[in-house]
Formats: C-alpha cells, sequence, structure tokens
C-alpha cells in the first residue's frame, strides 16, 4: 500500500512539473510551415545583367542569365535583383520562368508570321487540367497565378501539376521531370543525358531554360526561312505566269497592230492604183 501512494505521489509530482513549465513559457515558438515564405517571393525585369546583385562574371550560369534577361526578357530574378543560384529550383518559380519564355518564344513566332501551333508539341487534348480554379493549393493573388493561367488555359500545359491538381509551389522539382516537361512541351531534345531524381539549382535552370530557348528559336527561324523560301518561290512563280501573260498581250497587240498596219497599206496601195487607172 505504501508502495502504491508512494508511485502516485511521483506521478503528481511530474503532473506539476510539466504544467509549470508550460505555464512560463506560453509563448515558445511553434515550428511553422515555411514553405509558402519559400514560394511566394516575387519577380522583378532587370534589363541587365549587372543589375543582378548575386551574380558574378565568373559563375557558370553568367552568359545564360545574361542572355535570359538582356535578349529574351525572362522572368527569373527576384523582385529584389537577387538570383539565389545556389537554391533548389522550386515548381512555383519554374512556372513562372517557364510561362515566361514561352512568352517569348510566341513572340519570335509571330513576328516570322508563323502558326503558333510550330511551338511545343504538347497535346493538349489530353490534359486532365483545363483551368486555374481547378489547381487546389492557389488562390487569386499569389504571385504563380497568371503564370499557371497560361499554362493551363492559354497553352493547355498541365505537365506540371499533379494528377491531384496540385502545384506544390514550395516545393523542389526534380531533374527527371524538368527535363520530361521540357520534352513533352517544347520538344527539347537534351542529348545522351539520363536525367535522375536531383534537385537543379536555379544557376543550372538558367543554363537549361537558356538552352532550351536557343534551341526553339532556332527551330521557329529555321522553320520561317522554309516558309520564306517557298513564298518567295511561289511568288516568283506567280509573277512569271504574270510576266507571260503580259507578253503575250503585249505581242498579242503587236500582231494586231501590224496586221492593221498591213491592211491599211494594202487598201492605201488599191486606192492609188485606182487612181491610176482613171488618169
Amino acid at each position: 500500500m505504501k508502495y502504491l501512494i508512494k508511485v502516485s505521489l511521483v506521478l503528481v509530482f511530474f503532473w506539476l512539473f510539466s504544467n509549470l513549465l508550460i505555464a512560463q513559457a506560453p509563448n515558445r515558438p511553434v515550428p511553422a510551415r515555411t514553405h509558402k515564405l519559400a514560394a511566394e517571393k516575387a519577380f522583378g525585369s532587370p534589363q541587365s545583367i549587372s543589375e543582378v546583385k548575386d551574380m558574378l562574371e565568373n559563375n557558370e550560369a553568367y552568359t545564360a542569365l545574361k542572355d535570359l534577361i538582356e535578349n529574351y526578357k525572362v522572368a527569373i530574378v527576384y523582385a529584389d535583383n537577387s538570383f539565389f543560384g545556389n537554391a533548389n529550383l522550386k515548381r512555383g518559380d519554374f512556372v513562372v520562368s517557364f510561362n515566361s519564355a514561352l512568352e517569348r518564344i510566341k513572340d519570335v513566332t509571330k513576328n516570322a508570321e508563323l502558326d503558333t501551333s510550330v511551338i511545343n508539341t504538347y497535346d493538349r487534348n489530353k490534359a486532365y487540367i483545363t483551368s486555374i480554379t481547378q489547381v487546389k493549393d492557389l488562390q487569386p493573388g499569389s504571385i504563380y497565378y497568371i503564370a499557371v493561367q497560361s499554362l493551363l488555359e492559354e497553352w493547355g500545359i498541365n505537365a506540371v501539376f499533379t494528377k491531384a491538381a496540385l502545384l506544390n509551389a514550395g516545393s523542389i522539382i526534380y531533374q527527371d521531370e524538368l527535363y520530361d516537361i521540357l520534352r513533352v512541351t517544347l520538344g527539347y531534345d537534351y542529348g545522351t543525358l539520363m536525367p535522375k531524381k536531383i534537385a537543379v539549382s536555379r544557376s543550372r535552370f538558367a543554363i537549361i531554360l537558356d538552352d532550351v530557348l536557343n534551341q526553339k528559336i532556332k527551330q521557329v527561324e529555321t522553320i520561317a526561312a522554309e516558309k520564306k523560301a517557298r513564298d518567295d518561290a511561289e511568288k516568283a512563280r506567280v509573277n512569271a505566269i504574270i510576266q507571260q501573260i503580259q507578253q503575250s498581250h503585249r505581242d498579242s497587240v503587236s500582231k494586231e497592230i501590224e496586221l492593221r498596219k498591213i491592211e491599211a497599206e494594202k487598201k492605201e496601195a488599191e486606192a492609188r492604183k485606182q487612181l491610176e487607172d482613171k488618169k
């Protein structure tokens, strides 16, 4: 009996001690979900690589980032002009930059007077998400909202989203998925590389995205040159036909004039003969 009493007293003591500690630290911080904070980082639009405050010329991504910023105007640098090249690429950041790259390709395509169907190789008829309203973890006002809406409703691309209609903006996008998305949407040829399920840094992504844009725009320019050659050939053919018709018309008119001239000379000769006969 005495043993039970002692055990009860020990339990009561520990219970009182635990409550005392809690009472003394009511504002103890609770681990927070920080993925949204990491994801919701606005993008800027620097005009020059010199404006990016954490990118040095000896960085492996310097040339690619310079190309993306100065030539393609792709949204890839944050609003405070930081790049954070060593950070892992997040899905939300990928969506913004990817959509921006698509817009640049579309501009080049329209300027070349080509059908925008040459831009992507993605079959939008197989889309399992067609509207931004179906994305469960994205709200209006998010910095990703416009890019997501464009991908889904303009391009018909939902390869970025899970089957459960989630973007998971703050989570990492892995190398194998990144390359697969770029392959199925833009026909990206990455050679003999065997993509793995490993994180991709933002610097590496800049290099990849610049390569994608260069490859796709070169393809668009090649198609545009071929189209121009066909158009020029057709124009030359039509012009040749027109010139032939015009020449035939001129020849016909000249022949008609010559015949009338001959006829007139003949009549004049007959009239002169008649006068001579009367004399």
